[in-house]
């Protein structure tokens, strides 16, 4: 199955080779720590990953046609 994987900030420049976006072809029932693979990325420093405006969690399946959004957390205050 195919998925598009789009960066910002610093995951854009390690993941995505500053690409703004990445086509993943993964085996179907594919999850975070496939993706991660793909992206040759540790699943444990992957940044969080948003689907329909929604942060998944590790274990959950991806879609055929998913696009994922990387982000690195902001904090501040």
């Amino acid at each position: 199955m195919y998925v598009t994987v789009v960066a910002f900030g610093e995951p854009r420049r390690y993941l995505l080779g500053g690409q703004p976006e990445r086509t993943v072809d993964l085996p179907d029932g594919a999850t975070l720590a496939d993706l991660a693979h793909a992206l040759s990325a540790d699943p444990d420093e992957l940044p969080l990953v948003r689907r329909d405006n929604r942060v998944l969690r590790e274990g959950i399946p991806l879609r055929e046609g998913d696009r994922l959004e990387l982000f690195a957390p902001v904090g501040g205050g």
